[in-house]
């Protein structure tokens, strides 16, 4: 998108100050609503922000404000895991809260390892380049599109709130 290095250094610096504002809000939130309400707010909080902030992120500014939201919604995702072990221990299973952890670790550890490539391949392919607005017409655009999508999975555990699966 042509910005600089130091641009990258800020947006950044500001995805990890308000990820730990957003992981002690998350954290109360956990402690006060069911993780399944709370994990809906963080991925909806998150796809809003790479779909509509980052999606049509054109200046440095927007990209600040991207890097904030993100941080806040996506950054304190982690911050609910324990409240997902409590949530099966309160469906009468017995449920190690190490094992939860663990288990969620693991999950993010392949995730970060599969996201180096699956970045590239998507940066790679373009193919809105040139052909749509903001980011979305960047090299940026289908990796936006995958993040968003992905993002709203995470929200989607509200609705097996509602169907009495969580």
């Amino acid at each position: 998108m042509g910005f600089s290095g130091l641009t990258g250094t800020l947006a950044i610096a500001f995805f990890n100050a308000a990820a730990a504002i957003g992981g002690i809000l998350a954290g109360l939130l956990v402690d006060r609503f069911h993780v399944a309400t709370v994990t809906a707010i963080c991925g909806g909080g998150s796809a809003v922000a790479v779909l509509l902030v980052w999606g049509f992120a054109v200046s440095e500014p927007i990209l600040y404000i991207f890097a904030i939201l993100y941080g806040i919604f996506a950054g304190s995702f982690s911050t609910t895991w324990s409240g997902c072990a409590n949530a099966l221990r309160r469906r009468g299973r017995i449920v190690e809260t190490g094992s939860v952890l663990s288990l969620m670790i693991a999950g993010k550890g392949i995730g970060a390892v599969v996201s180096g490539p699956l970045s590239s391949a998507l940066i790679r392919a373009a193919p809105w380049r040139g052909k749509a607005i903001g980011a979305y017409g960047s090299s940026y655009g289908a990796l936006v599109v995958f993040t968003g999508i992905t993002s709203f999975f995470g929200a989607a555990s509200f609705g097996g709130r509602l169907l009495g699966l969580v």
